[in-house]
């Protein structure tokens, strides 16, 4: 019944809680520092390379199977999972990193530049919500797809993250976690002020080609953002801070994801689809407006450390 469903879907993203920032840790710490970005892309790699296979994946096996056997491939894709990790992983990997004690986890949660980046997250997972959430709303209305076809316009998302993915660990391992959060937040800005704009200014026949853009750039860019600000928080922490800050980012993005559903339920309701663009792009504005900031705020305490 819906109670039961509900409690497997708490489990569900519990043990996702649980399981991904690990992940995000033990890569991010057992490489050098010149390889993280590119450890912590392999790891999320797999996130977007799910989303771009998951969402048609787990609707035509509901269509042709029934949606039971959707959620029992689930279980054997987490079967595999576990296998993998128990055989494919050598038994002594991460046993001798750093392990920060109590007293580190709470000083590394208070830090202001690290809460703040925190909260940049928060931002970037809102604004992309904001629209993602009712992506199919808002392409039906804006373009002339209707139906199945609206899944394409999702696999191109996936597909355009897993390129981001790509793009954004090399680059921080060539130019720095900074060099990529900027440009990130920028073109995700862009992509989401020509969604709106393209729904808003073009007739539905004529703005498809637009949209796709805006959608594949703000794939590209909104995952390029993640392995970047991953390493950030642990340049930020240190190592052994690197799992505290790494689960406080998965909840701070988990947040924002509801926050994102919740301010675009908002929106549809006070001024419509179309706008959900401009409020995601708010968002985003803000999150790259606190990015500045605290490397102001960094830089300042790299010249005056008693500060």
């Amino acid at each position: 019944d819906y109670w039961m469903l509900m409690a497997a879907r708490i489990l569900l993203a519990a043990s996702a809680g649980i399981f991904v920032p690990g992940a995000n840790a033990l890569a991010g710490a057992s490489v050098a520092p010149e390889r993280r970005g590119t450890a912590l892309a392999i790891v999320n790699g797999g996130i977007s390379i799910a989303v771009a296979f998951g969402v048609p994946l787990g609707a035509l096996i509901g269509d042709r199977l029934g949606w039971r056997m959707t959620f029992a491939g689930v279980a054997a894709l987490s079967v595999a999972a576990a296998i993998g990790v128990v055989f494919g992983l050598p038994r002594g990997i991460g046993a001798n990193l750093p392990v920060a004690s109590l007293r580190e986890r709470l000083a590394t949660a208070k830090d202001p530049v690290i809460l703040g980046t925190l909260l940049t997250t928060t931002l970037w997972a809102t604004g992309a919500y904001t629209i993602y959430t009712y992506l199919a709303i808002f392409v039906t209305q804006a373009t002339p797809l209707r139906g199945a076809e609206i899944g394409y316009v999702l696999f191109m998302w996936g597909a355009a993250a897993a390129l981001g993915v790509a793009i954004g660990g090399k680059s921080v391992d060539r130019y720095g976690a900074r060099r990529v959060i900027v440009p990130a937040l920028l073109v995700t800005v862009a992509a989401f002020m020509l969604l709106s704009g393209s729904a808003q200014w073009i007739a539905p026949s004529h703005a498809l080609i637009p949209v796709l853009i805006g959608v594949a750039a703000w794939g590209v860019a909104h995952w390029a953002f993640y392995p970047a600000q991953q390493a950030s928080l642990i340049e930020a922490a240190g190592l052994k801070g690197a799992s505290v800050v790494l689960s406080l980012n998965a909840s701070f993005m988990y947040l924002g994801f509801s926050l994102g559903a919740a301010l675009g339920a908002l929106t549809l309701n006070s001024v419509g689809v179309i706008d959900l663009g401009w409020v995601a792009a708010v968002c985003e504005l803000a999150a790259l407006g606190l990015t500045v900031a605290l490397g102001g705020w960094r830089l300042r305490r790299v010249i005056f450390p008693a500060i």
